[in-house]
Protein backbone atom coordinates (compact mmCIF):
# COMPACT_ATOMS: atom_id res chain seq x y z
CA UNK A 1 0.00 0.00 0.00
CA UNK A 2 1.19 3.50 -0.83
CA UNK A 3 0.85 4.94 2.66
CA UNK A 4 2.64 8.16 1.81
CA UNK A 5 0.31 8.73 -1.12
CA UNK A 6 -2.76 8.13 1.05
CA UNK A 7 -1.52 10.51 3.76
CA UNK A 8 -0.69 13.21 1.23
CA UNK A 9 -4.11 12.99 -0.42
CA UNK A 10 -5.99 12.98 2.89
CA UNK A 11 -4.09 15.95 4.27
CA UNK A 12 -4.76 17.89 1.07
CA UNK A 13 -8.53 17.33 1.01
CA UNK A 14 -10.74 20.40 1.02
CA UNK A 15 -13.97 18.51 0.26
CA UNK A 16 -15.11 14.98 1.18
CA UNK A 17 -13.76 12.19 -1.00
CA UNK A 18 -14.89 8.63 -1.64
CA UNK A 19 -13.14 5.51 -0.41
CA UNK A 20 -12.85 4.39 -4.04
CA UNK A 21 -10.73 7.46 -4.83
CA UNK A 22 -8.32 6.60 -2.02
CA UNK A 23 -8.21 2.94 -3.05
CA UNK A 24 -6.88 4.05 -6.43
CA UNK A 25 -4.05 5.88 -4.64
CA UNK A 26 -3.40 3.21 -2.03
CA UNK A 27 -3.33 0.26 -4.44
CA UNK A 28 -2.42 1.36 -7.97
CA UNK A 29 -3.58 -1.26 -10.42
CA UNK A 30 -6.24 -2.76 -8.13
CA UNK A 31 -9.18 -3.84 -10.30
CA UNK A 32 -12.09 -3.40 -7.91
CA UNK A 33 -14.62 -4.68 -10.43
CA UNK A 34 -12.83 -7.92 -11.21
CA UNK A 35 -10.89 -8.84 -8.06
CA UNK A 36 -12.34 -11.32 -5.59
CA UNK A 37 -14.49 -10.18 -2.68
CA UNK A 38 -11.74 -11.24 -0.28
CA UNK A 39 -9.12 -9.15 -2.10
CA UNK A 40 -11.45 -6.16 -2.09
CA UNK A 41 -12.27 -6.63 1.59
CA UNK A 42 -8.60 -6.86 2.53
CA UNK A 43 -7.76 -3.79 0.46
CA UNK A 44 -10.62 -1.95 2.14
CA UNK A 45 -9.49 -3.11 5.57
CA UNK A 46 -5.86 -2.06 5.03
CA UNK A 47 -6.93 1.34 3.77
CA UNK A 48 -9.22 1.95 6.74
CA UNK A 49 -6.59 0.64 9.15
CA UNK A 50 -4.26 3.29 7.74
CA UNK A 51 -6.95 5.97 7.87
CA UNK A 52 -7.64 5.30 11.55
CA UNK A 53 -3.91 5.45 12.24
CA UNK A 54 -3.90 8.82 10.48
CA UNK A 55 -6.92 9.83 12.54
CA UNK A 56 -4.94 9.28 15.74
CA UNK A 57 -1.92 11.13 14.37
CA UNK A 58 -3.93 14.08 13.08
CA UNK A 59 -5.90 14.22 16.33
CA UNK A 60 -2.68 15.08 18.13
CA UNK A 61 -2.35 17.96 15.66
CA UNK A 62 -5.82 19.29 16.49
CA UNK A 63 -7.51 17.86 13.40
CA UNK A 64 -10.35 15.33 13.32
CA UNK A 65 -10.26 12.94 10.35
CA UNK A 66 -13.81 11.91 9.52
CA UNK A 67 -13.86 8.40 8.02
CA UNK A 68 -16.79 7.07 6.02
CA UNK A 69 -16.76 5.23 2.69
CA UNK A 70 -18.43 8.21 0.97
CA UNK A 71 -17.16 11.04 3.15
CA UNK A 72 -13.49 11.21 4.15
CA UNK A 73 -12.37 14.68 5.24
CA UNK A 74 -10.06 16.32 7.81
CA UNK A 75 -11.84 18.94 9.95
CA UNK A 76 -10.13 21.11 12.61
CA UNK A 77 -11.35 20.48 16.14
CA UNK A 78 -13.16 23.39 17.79
CA UNK A 79 -11.24 25.39 20.35
CA UNK A 80 -11.25 24.18 23.99
CA UNK A 81 -14.55 24.78 25.72
CA UNK A 82 -16.56 24.22 22.53
CA UNK A 83 -18.73 21.16 21.81
CA UNK A 84 -17.04 18.30 19.96
CA UNK A 85 -20.19 16.63 18.71
CA UNK A 86 -19.58 16.10 14.97
CA UNK A 87 -22.61 16.81 12.79
CA UNK A 88 -22.04 14.46 9.86
CA UNK A 89 -24.74 15.81 7.50
CA UNK A 90 -23.09 19.26 7.74
CA UNK A 91 -19.53 17.92 8.10
CA UNK A 92 -18.81 20.25 11.01
CA UNK A 93 -18.64 20.34 14.80
CA UNK A 94 -21.45 21.71 16.92
CA UNK A 95 -18.94 24.07 18.64
CA UNK A 96 -21.51 25.38 21.13
CA UNK A 97 -20.16 26.57 24.47
CA UNK A 98 -19.67 23.72 26.99
CA UNK A 99 -19.73 23.67 30.74
CA UNK A 100 -16.34 23.83 32.41
CA UNK A 101 -14.40 20.59 31.92
CA UNK A 102 -16.89 19.15 29.42
CA UNK A 103 -16.28 18.14 25.79
CA UNK A 104 -19.96 18.19 24.76
CA UNK A 105 -22.64 20.84 25.18
CA UNK A 106 -25.62 20.06 27.45
CA UNK A 107 -27.80 18.95 24.53
CA UNK A 108 -25.30 16.50 23.03
CA UNK A 109 -24.14 15.22 26.41
CA UNK A 110 -27.75 14.18 27.12
CA UNK A 111 -28.16 12.62 23.68
CA UNK A 112 -24.93 10.65 23.77
CA UNK A 113 -23.04 10.43 27.08
CA UNK A 114 -19.25 10.33 26.80
CA UNK A 115 -19.18 6.69 27.83
CA UNK A 116 -21.09 5.68 24.68
CA UNK A 117 -18.86 7.43 22.18
CA UNK A 118 -16.26 4.68 21.80
CA UNK A 119 -18.98 2.04 21.49
CA UNK A 120 -20.28 3.88 18.43
CA UNK A 121 -16.92 4.02 16.71
CA UNK A 122 -15.67 1.48 14.18
CA UNK A 123 -12.03 2.45 14.63
CA UNK A 124 -11.33 -0.36 17.09
CA UNK A 125 -12.41 -2.91 14.48
CA UNK A 126 -9.99 -1.59 11.86
CA UNK A 127 -7.14 -1.03 14.29
CA UNK A 128 -7.30 -4.69 15.39
CA UNK A 129 -5.06 -6.47 12.87
CA UNK A 130 -6.57 -9.87 13.73
CA UNK A 131 -9.76 -8.84 11.93
CA UNK A 132 -7.81 -8.76 8.68
CA UNK A 133 -7.48 -12.56 8.75
CA UNK A 134 -10.85 -13.56 10.18
CA UNK A 135 -12.99 -13.25 7.05
CA UNK A 136 -13.08 -15.94 4.38
CA UNK A 137 -14.28 -15.47 0.80
CA UNK A 138 -17.98 -16.04 1.58
CA UNK A 139 -17.99 -13.74 4.61
CA UNK A 140 -16.11 -11.05 2.72
CA UNK A 141 -18.65 -11.06 -0.10
CA UNK A 142 -21.53 -10.70 2.36
CA UNK A 143 -19.71 -7.91 4.18
CA UNK A 144 -19.10 -6.00 0.95
CA UNK A 145 -22.38 -6.73 -0.82
CA UNK A 146 -23.32 -3.06 -0.78
CA UNK A 147 -19.82 -1.72 -1.33
CA UNK A 148 -19.41 -3.16 -4.85
CA UNK A 149 -22.10 -0.86 -6.22
CA UNK A 150 -20.73 2.15 -4.35
CA UNK A 151 -17.20 1.57 -5.65
CA UNK A 152 -18.45 1.00 -9.19
CA UNK A 153 -20.86 3.93 -9.28
CA UNK A 154 -19.19 6.64 -7.19
CA UNK A 155 -19.23 9.05 -10.16
CA UNK A 156 -22.89 8.24 -10.78
CA UNK A 157 -23.64 8.86 -7.11
CA UNK A 158 -21.96 12.25 -7.23
CA UNK A 159 -23.97 13.13 -10.35
CA UNK A 160 -27.18 11.94 -8.67
CA UNK A 161 -26.63 14.31 -5.75
CA UNK A 162 -25.95 17.14 -8.19
CA UNK A 163 -29.09 16.33 -10.18
CA UNK A 164 -31.18 16.65 -7.02
CA UNK A 165 -29.30 19.79 -5.98
CA UNK A 166 -28.09 18.20 -2.73
CA UNK A 167 -24.70 18.02 -1.01
CA UNK A 168 -23.18 14.55 -0.79
CA UNK A 169 -23.42 14.55 3.01
CA UNK A 170 -27.24 14.52 3.32
CA UNK A 171 -29.15 11.58 4.75
CA UNK A 172 -31.93 9.45 3.27
CA UNK A 173 -34.71 11.61 4.73
CA UNK A 174 -33.31 14.71 3.00
CA UNK A 175 -33.16 12.85 -0.32
CA UNK A 176 -36.82 11.83 0.00
CA UNK A 177 -37.88 15.36 0.92
CA UNK A 178 -36.00 16.86 -2.02
CA UNK A 179 -37.45 14.30 -4.43
CA UNK A 180 -41.00 15.15 -3.35
CA UNK A 181 -40.29 18.86 -3.91
CA UNK A 182 -38.87 18.26 -7.39
CA UNK A 183 -41.58 15.77 -8.34
CA UNK A 184 -44.29 18.35 -7.61
CA UNK A 185 -42.46 20.77 -9.91
CA UNK A 186 -41.45 18.48 -12.78
CA UNK A 187 -43.86 15.51 -12.84
CA UNK A 188 -45.77 15.56 -16.15
CA UNK A 189 -48.99 14.47 -14.40
CA UNK A 190 -48.74 17.58 -12.22
CA UNK A 191 -48.46 20.11 -15.00
CA UNK A 192 -44.89 19.89 -16.31
CA UNK A 193 -44.63 20.51 -20.05
CA UNK A 194 -42.46 17.46 -20.76
CA UNK A 195 -41.17 14.46 -18.85
CA UNK A 196 -37.43 14.69 -19.59
CA UNK A 197 -36.42 16.56 -16.44
CA UNK A 198 -38.54 14.32 -14.22
CA UNK A 199 -37.03 11.17 -15.77
CA UNK A 200 -33.54 12.52 -14.94
CA UNK A 201 -34.60 13.34 -11.36
CA UNK A 202 -36.28 9.97 -10.91
CA UNK A 203 -33.19 8.13 -12.19
CA UNK A 204 -30.98 9.96 -9.65
CA UNK A 205 -33.47 9.33 -6.84
CA UNK A 206 -33.73 5.63 -7.65
CA UNK A 207 -29.95 5.19 -7.52
CA UNK A 208 -29.64 6.98 -4.18
CA UNK A 209 -32.54 5.06 -2.66
CA UNK A 210 -30.91 1.79 -3.71
CA UNK A 211 -27.43 2.61 -2.43
CA UNK A 212 -27.85 4.87 0.62
CA UNK A 213 -29.63 2.31 2.85
CA UNK A 214 -26.75 -0.14 2.24
CA UNK A 215 -24.30 2.63 2.95
CA UNK A 216 -25.86 3.44 6.31
CA UNK A 217 -26.00 -0.26 7.27
CA UNK A 218 -22.29 -0.61 6.48
CA UNK A 219 -21.22 2.77 7.84
CA UNK A 220 -17.55 2.65 8.76
CA UNK A 221 -17.52 5.64 11.03
CA UNK A 222 -19.14 6.79 14.24
CA UNK A 223 -21.44 9.78 13.84
CA UNK A 224 -19.43 11.59 16.48
CA UNK A 225 -15.78 12.39 16.78
CA UNK A 226 -13.68 11.03 19.63
CA UNK A 227 -13.55 13.31 22.63
CA UNK A 228 -10.70 14.02 25.00
CA UNK A 229 -7.37 15.75 24.71
CA UNK A 230 -5.63 16.16 21.36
Amino acid sequence: MDRAGVAAMVRGLVRPCYESQLLEVAFPGLEVLSCSALTLYRSHFLLFHELYRLQEMMGREGIYLHIHCMRILPVPYPEPGRCRHFEEPLMRFCAAVCAAGESLCDLHRRQCPDGQLDALSARWFYLDADNFFQLDEDSAEAFLSGAWEILHHHRDLRQAFQTLGLPETVDLAAVKTRFRELARRYHPDLGAVEAGRFIEINRAYTLLMRVLPRLHLKSTSASRAPVGST
